[in-house]
């Protein structure tokens, strides 16, 4: 700045020194007063901004303050945590894998790039001698390619030298010199750093690196290697492109047989273990869990304390939802008291406990339903051998899954039934439900059977029992040249089915619903649980000992053998107004200890539920409790008592937890062989495996028979004989882990759930506001036995005259024993072929509602 101008300012501002954006010819020819001006208002402009800066400095300290504290808090909860689950921090592996890199990606190209820059370019020694001596030669260095100057870089760091390249200049011999001395002391110290970076990995506290393939996040403690492993296969074999990934972070240590099987090669390069909490940001940052596709928080169905499982579970939610609020959480809880404090985070919640009672009580209500519903969500392979027919027609019908399709345009306007038909005729395809699109909130409502009089519309999704995915693609792309060529056949093909039966409720052996003892409502909850409209008391018994039995001759009930009274679902279900009132069996519920009055308040508003104290494993208490005249016998909640010095097994669940189950269920066995009496038994157990030990010396297959059945026994997992045992196949068992395939099943059909709830009977009251709406009737799951005039007919036949006379949709059969078929129990045969031959014996699961079957 002139000096001039710097007077000027001097004068009239009183200022030693100033900067404007100004040059000094600009300066020199303002007047003073624009001089005077300009200052006041760069000052003014200074002001204001040391103001703001104060300001924004000031709420800045105070959020600070604020974040700081919310942090000190947060981290005091987590701690308590971790020293009650004695968690460790994560180490830090990813310091030696990054310096293993540099040296990959820097030095060794780097090294091989001067060599053959040098070898090239420079003179051998040979031809740098001739030039020192005057002497005629070869001058050139030797020309040398990309490969053979790796393949010389690999024999000499290998300490191989075949000798068959060596370096003809001086540089290119300093180079390599160097190389040899660096490696000599770097190599060891990475070799051992890669090495301790490899056994902090396979410890599970080191750091997933993300690619391209998408992944999910398992966050439990993942002990139970048996639960985990089918859980990961069941999430490969529904991902049709083979690219998903999957992260496990554990708050217990691998164990070996987890590891054992995560390093199979179908396995190895899919699945990363990590150990963490699932409550920390670090845990969170070395899962990535902002990048996941979806993150599964599995509850631990060993856990000694169901709610405070839970209860830590919830805080992981919510930490999850923190972190990654954008990534979907699919959460497993225990109790359903604790599943309404999760609603509105997880996008989808599946009760372990609640699908446990739920699939008890539909077996008691109607044999083999539980099993039923267990292989629509999970399928099983194909077997070529079978030695027995039975498990040929078993297998046939356990392959199918359930599906959600988009409604082929062809398919708009004519009735559901109509189209049920056809798909079922032309593709055996079951149409069972339906997602109804409401255009004026945009949403879907899961409808099941909405039967004769729905015609389809535009937006609708069909819910359909398939084998495989490929036949819901032909669906998909049927044109109308095929759609009404393929009709036409259809219609000739059923020309011989319109000498229509007349079916009725008369027919079907179906009663009416009304019975003027009982009402229908929801039971009183303490909890925001999820249960069906019930039958009650129109005034609940206000006295215990008015329940109480002594003896329990000639009832012709359900007896319950438990050890507590958690079995509220259980009770519900038995009680819903989906069966019919006549229909309903006196439940007599048998435990050690007679129920507290705040347990049987929980139970007094139901009909017919009676207690007497006794013990499941002792005879005389069985007899005392009318086993002999029991209409079913249901064996629950006896695995709690584990004894002190009982050794746990491997995958983390006691093998000796069912011990009082299995010994109790072989009791009744014995006693009902010995009377010649025939009462089926429904059994929890916490251990599936344990299926092997029910019912001894009549179920058991051949080792032979077992080989051929389960055909190529895959290696890196359990098998599925389970699957196959006549116990399981006839619905007379029911373990938590079969119900592991709901929540992964959720993520790949986001439908699935509310389809299970509505199949089991669960409706939320807003559901059933919408249904009323839509003048939609609730259709429900059920059983009847085979009208006399379609005995020794076609499944097809009969499948035709529920369908197009009273829009009820059959999906299944229970076949009960049979010589021809060699089964010693009834088994579950879903989605049968048009052509399978009925017998009188079999008993038809059907989809209906109650209306169908009034005159």
């Amino acid at each position: 700045m002139s000096e001039l101008v710097e007077n000027k300012l001097k004068a009239f501002c009183g200022m030693n020194s100033i900067s404007l954006d100004r040059t000094d010819i600009e300066y020199e020819h303002l007047s003073h007063r624009e001089l005077q001006e300009l200052v006041a208002y760069n000052n003014q402009r200074l002001k204001t901004e040391s103001k703001e800066k104060e300001m924004f400095k000031e709420k800045f300290l105070k959020l600070k303050q604020l974040s700081e504290s919310m942090k000190r808090d947060y981290e005091l909860k987590i701690q308590e945590l971790q020293k009650q689950e004695n968690i460790q921090p994560p180490i830090s592996s990813q310091p030696s894998i990054t310096r293993v890199e540099s040296i990959q990606k820097v030095c060794a190209p780097g090294s091989a790039c001067s060599f053959n820059y040098f070898e090239t370019k420079f003179p051998n020694t040979i031809g740098l001698q001739n030039q020192l001596t005057g002497k005629a030669g070869e001058n050139g260095g030797q020309l040398l390619g990309i490969i053979e100057t790796f393949y010389f870089m690999v024999i000499t760091m290998s300490t191989v030298g075949y000798g068959d390249i060596v370096p003809k200049t001086i540089p290119g011999q300093i180079v390599i010199i160097i190389l040899i001395f660096a490696g000599i002391t770097l190599l060891p110290g990475l070799a051992t750093d890669l090495t301790e970076t490899i056994k902090i990995q396979s410890s599970g506290v080191g750091h997933y690196t993300r690619g391209k393939s998408p992944y999910l996040v398992i966050c439990g403690n993942l002990t139970e290697t048996t639960r985990i492993v089918e859980m990961i296969k069941e999430v490969f074999r529904k991902d049709p492109k083979k690219t998903m990934k999957v992260v496990l972070l554990s708050r217990s240590p691998i164990t070996e047989e987890l590891k054992y099987h995560l390093n199979h090669y179908s396995l190895k390069q899919r699945v990363t273990f990590l150990q963490g909490s699932g409550l920390e940001n670090s845990d969170f940052e070395r899962v990535q869990l902002h990048f996941a596709q979806a993150s599964f928080i599995l509850a631990s169905n060993t856990a000694e304390n169901h709610r405070i499982e839970d209860e830590h579970n919830t805080l992981r939610a919510w930490a999850f939802d923190k972190f990654a609020p954008d990534t979907p959480i699919y959460l497993e809880t225990i109790l359903p008291q604790t599943a309404y404090l999760q609603e509105d985070l997880a996008s989808g919640i599946v009760c372990i406990d609640e699908f446990k009672q739920i699939f008890l009580a539909y077996n008691c209500i109607y044999r083999g339903i539980g099993t039923l519903m267990i292989n629509l969500l999970r399928g099983t392979k194909n077997y070529n051998h079978f030695d027995i027919p039975w498990q040929a027609q078993y297998a046939d019908g356990a392959q199918n899954e359930i599906f959600k399709i988009p409604l082929n345009p062809l398919f708009i306007g004519r009735s559901f039934s109509t189209i049920s038909l056809y798909l079922y005729r032309q593709f055996q395809v079951i149409t069972f439900g339906m997602h109804y699109y409401i255009p004026q909130n945009d949403i879907h409502h899961v409808a099941l059977n909405p039967g004769l009089k729905y015609n389809l519309k535009k937006g609708d999704c069909l819910f359909v029992i398939a084998n495989s995915r490929s036949v819901l693609q032909e669906i998909s792309e049927l044109t109308e040249d095929q759609f009404d060529r393929t009709r036409d056949t259809v219609s000739l093909s059923l020309r011989s089915y319109n000498q229509k039966s007349q079916l009725s409720r008369d027919t079907l052996n179906v009663k009416d619903e009304y019975n003027s003892k009982y009402v229908v409502g929801y039971p009183p909850q303490t909890h925001n649980s999820k249960v069906p409209l019930c039958w009650l008391l129109p005034e609940p018994v206000q006295e215990l000992q008015e329940v109480i039995l002594q003896n329990a001759d000639n009832l012709k009930h359900i007896l319950v053998c438990t050890n507590d009274y958690h079995i509220f679902r259980f009770i519900a279900t038995l009680r819903s107004s989906q069966i019919r009132s006549e229909d309903l069996k006196p439940i007599l519920v048998m435990c050690p200890k007679s129920p507290s009055m705040q347990e049987f308040q929980r139970f007094h508003c139901f009909p017919q539920i009676y207690f007497i104290r006794g013990e499941s494993h002792k005879a005389q208490h069985l007899r005392r409790a009318g086993l002999f005249h029991a209409y079913r016998v249901v064996l629950t909640n006896l695995s709690n008592h584990i004894h002190p010095n009982a050794v746990p097994s491997p995958d983390g669940a006691d093998g000796l937890a069912d011990s009082s189950t299995i010994m109790a269920s072989n009791l009744i066995y014995k006693m009902c062989e010995h009377e010649g009496i025939r009462t089926p038994a429904v059994v929890e157990l916490r251990k599936r495996s344990n299926i092997k030990f029910l019912s001894p010396g009549s179920v058991h297959f051949a080792p032979k028979q077992r080989r051929r059945l389960m055909g190529k026994v895959d290696d890196n997992g359990p098998t599925e004989d389970i699957h196959y045992s006549p116990m399981f196949v006839t619905g007379s068992v029911v373990a938590p882990i079969m119900m592991e395939s709901i929540l992964s099943s959720t993520y790949h059909q986001p439908s699935i759930l509310n389809v299970f709830n509505v199949l089991c009977g669960v409706r939320y009251k807003v559901d059933s506001e919408i249904d009323s709406m839509l003048e939609f009737e609730l259709a429900t799951l059920r059983s009847i036995k085979v009208p006399r005039e379609f005995v020794d007919g076609t499944f097809g036949r009969l499948y035709y005259n529920l369908c197009m006379t009273l829009g009820v949709i059959p999906i299944g059969l229970l076949r009960d024993v049979d010589d021809e078929l060699g089964n010693v129990l009834p088994f579950v045969f879903t989605n049968p072929p048009w052509s399978l031959i009925l017998k009188s014996s079999d008993s038809i699961y059907v989809i209906a509602c109650p209306s169908a079957f009034a005159n």
